[in-house]
């Protein structure tokens, strides 16, 4: 206590000491702000590399067997893996390798590219392997492009804001519902037959033709580059390349032999806008970008480039995480004001108007050290470490309040002022001390956590630390130089409201508080009981089920989103008027909904639709299609987004040829699934029936229902996500109190028995995965 009483009262009686610190604590602050990146979540490294190797013409099962079974003995036993997944599809084998969180990843990439180079097993007609570490890229905001253009005039338009954009100082511009062009060239059979040619003689041709690379350096008194040009950018250009010359010297052009037109990659999906086509550019950020900045980037853009575009082109801003973000710290500023406004009209009743407002002063002088802390620290203003923020605004008001309290005791006792600012401080600084070491012992756990999860919840127990800090220095050195000023004037004598509502409560606290503690205290035993059966009621309540628990909530969503699979073999054009029956289908429950609600005829429920034909998240197929539909703001509305969600579902229309939707609200949190089930140790067909089969187990839970497959397959083991929010299997959005890894492992845990084959089935909880 020696030296630290030093310290006390070096500040306490030095006039300027505290000023100064004080002062110093706030530009450390706006020093730290300058420095800060603003955005949605926390930026997290992803120890993935993926492994792609693209092999046309090749099935699914020739994938797997040539190259997936050739790789993966050469990169699972890499130092540093933790595991090696792969998914093989007609013409495409996509391994991950991920990698434990300790793991330098620019010697992993080195290690996985040295070990698929080494390979020469691989098929002569694969492509060569594309090795990249998967980079964290985090959606800002979106801009929806639609109107009554062609593709092509739609595409051009599109390129021209992504270039725009990048130009601008974007990190990243992803475009869906935008194809790539396409020169087709069928040959005629009739023709091939009279020239005596093949189709593989045309691809070679064109191969070797239409060519645009560099031809090496002719030397002598002026060194010159060569370089052929060549490359064939139109149907026209495809067309005039020569096949060969006859013994009459006439050349038989590719044109003279097959049909070439430019079209569009038909196993793209397609983006549409009601009735109008559409392609959505997704801003993205890096980790080090910021997304307040990169909105205000692309909203400032629109505005300027949109005079200049077509006014039939209808462009929508939409899905922006910086409202999210602004609206936290919208949060933060108005929780920092109240708890200022608390303080001082509280501590007014019970103190002085000088003590509070020295108390209420210590708010943000340790908010804006905290953010100069965050800085060194690496961090990231976000959606939790604003939460964090909020949270330890009370911990500041405290400590504050306990020295500040203190000290006017001492002062009411007789000492002065000066002795009674440093009695203040140094006896309340074990007390507060310890209080600040059994916070961070409840938090600093959770930097143990490893993962992507690990990385996701680091900022609160990182911003708890700052804060706590920060709030120590404030208390101790900066807080009793003031109140050293402040107790010198004389006290005034209590008057008004004031006086009343002090004797009132000092008579309270000498009369029925007084003996209520001494009641409790006589009869210590029963106290102990009492507060026994309140613990056990507690844990009783979680354990029933009567408080759900759910590891990361998350506020109302305001996307929701439709997944729509039809039978396989359904054409494009059959699956896009389905697709637009169920976007119907949501206009009819805004119309019911609003109606029920009494709504004014002008309020809208749904902002933006967005439709892709041909995908459903990362997977592909005509028979597939993906609608997202962004909802007004909810504060701005009284219909619950899962009463949306419900009335789409109700009000879905029976259509030939559909499997089943999926319809979910859009929520933000960690990846992965609630639960796993991995079923392993057989071939493809035996765990695709299991997996089948526990599927209709898991439907006999209430609550339960069948909304999508979703199994995959990972060479002889199969994955069945389940997640008890809805998402995989259809749960209903309240968690089912009887799903457990206990209750499953009870009533499915078993051998699924085909012959001689035989299925092992596990239950893992809980997952931490990049979804």
């Amino acid at each position: 206590m020696g030296p630290m009483r030093g310290i006390v009262e070096l500040f306490s009686r030095h006039r300027n000491a505290a000023n100064l610190l004080f002062f110093s604590m706030i530009m450390f602050g706006f020093f730290g702000l300058s420095g800060l990146n603003t955005q949605f979540f926390p930026a997290t490294e992803i120890k993935t590399v993926t492994i792609n190797v693209p092999w046309a013409g090749a099935t699914a099962q020739d994938v797997d067997k040539n190259i997936v079974a050739t790789v993966q003995p050469e990169v699972r036993f890499i130092d540093g893996v933790k595991e090696f997944s792969s998914t093989s599809r007609n013409g495409f084998a996509a391994m991950s390798v991920e990698f434990y969180p300790e793991t330098d990843m620019q010697r992993a990439i080195g290690d996985v590219e040295a070990a698929v180079n080494s390979i020469s097993t691989l098929p002569k007609d694969a492509e060569k392997p594309i090795i990249s570490q998967v980079t964290f890229f985090e959606p800002v905001v979106s801009v929806l492009l639609s109107g009554p253009f062609d593709e092509r005039a739609l595409r051009a338009y599109a390129k021209q804001l992504r270039d725009g954009l990048l130009d601008a100082g974007i990190d990243k511009v992803a475009l869906e519902g935008f194809r790539d062009e396409e020169i087709w060239v069928e040959a005629k059979g009739a023709q091939l037959r009279r020239f005596d040619m093949t189709p593989q003689d045309i691809a070679g041709k064109l191969a070797g033709s239409s060519l645009d690379v560099p031809g090496g350096v002719l030397r002598g008194d002026v060194e010159r580059q060569v370089r052929a040009v060549g490359l064939a950018q139109t149907a026209a250009d495809v067309k005039a390349i020569t096949l060969r010359s006859t013994a009459d010297g006439r050349q038989i052009k590719v044109g003279d032999v097959a049909r070439v037109y430019e079209t569009f990659d038909a196993n793209a999906p397609e983006g549409w806008s009601g009735e109008d086509r559409a392609i959505r550019l997704t801003v993205q950020r890096t980790k080090n970008g910021d997304a307040l900045e990169m909105t205000e980037i692309v909203r400032n853009y629109i505005a300027e480039t949109l005079p200049s575009l077509p006014p039939t082109l209808k462009v929508e801003i939409f899905d922006v995480n910086a409202d999210k973000i602004i609206q936290r710290i919208n949060v933060l500023l108005v929780n920092g004001f109240g708890g200022m406004v608390l303080v001082l009209c509280i501590l007014f009743l019970f103190l002085n108007g000088r003590i509070a407002f020295w108390v209420a002063a210590g708010i943000p002088a340790s908010l804006m050290a905290t953010f100069g802390v965050m800085l060194y620290l690496d961090m990231t203003i976000n959606m939790l470490s604003l939460f964090a923020l909020i949270m330890t605004i009370g911990i500041i008001v405290d400590d504050a309040i306990v020295v500040g309290e203190h000290s006017a005791t001492l002062t009411e006792r007789g000492a002065s002022a000066q002795e009674a600012a440093e009695g203040g401080a140094l006896r309340m600084m074990l007390p507060i001390t310890a209080a600040a070491l059994t916070t961070l012992a409840a938090f600093i756990p959770m930097l143990l956590i490893t993962g992507v999860m690990g990385q996701f919840v680091r900022a609160i127990p990182l911003v708890v630390l700052s804060v706590l800090i920060a709030s120590l220095i404030e208390c101790f050195f900066v807080l009793p130089g003031h109140l050293s000023h402040a107790l010198q004037k004389p006290r005034k004598p209590r008057s008004g409201i004031r006086k009343i509502f002090l004797e009132r409560f000092e008579h309270f606290r000498a009369n029925r508080f007084r003996r209520f503690v001494t009641v409790v205290y006589d009869n210590r035993y029963t106290t102990a009981a009492a507060g026994m059966a309140i613990l056990i009621i507690c844990i009783g309540l979680l354990a029933g089920g009567r408080v759900p628990f759910r590891f990361f909530p998350s506020p109302e969503g305001e996307v929701v989103n439709a997944y729509i699979f039809f039978q396989p073999g359904t054409k494009r054009a059959d699956t896009k008027e389905g697709a637009r029956l169920i976007e119907q289908a949501l206009y009819d429950a805004e119309a019911k909904l609003l109606a029920d609600a009494g709504a004014a005829e002008d309020e809208k429920l749904v902002k933006v639709m967005f439709t892709q034909i041909g995908r459903t998240r990362t997977a592909t197929g005509d028979e597939r299609a993906l609608i997202y539909a962004e909802l007004t703001a909810s504060e701005e509305r009284t219909i619950r987004t899962r009463d949306i969600v419900k009335q789409w579902n109700d009000s879905l229309p029976d259509i030939a040829g559909l499997r089943y939707v999926f319809v979910r609200e859009r929520r933000g949190g960690p990846p992965g699934r609630d639960i796993d089930i991995r079923l392993q140790n057989a071939d493809p067909e035996i765990l695709k029936i299991a997996a089948l089969e526990v599927r209709d187990a898991l439907e006999q839970y209430p609550g339960i229902s069948r909304a999508r497959d979703n199994l995959h397959y990972n060479k002889q083991e199969l994955l069945l996500e389940v997640n008890a929010r809805g998402e995989a299997l259809g749960f209903s959005n309240s968690t089912v109190g009887n799903l457990t890894r206990a209750s499953l492992e009870g009533a499915i845990a078993k051998r699924f028995a085909r012959g001689d084959e035989e299925v092992t089935l596990r239950v893992l909880q809980p997952r931490d995965t990049t979804s």
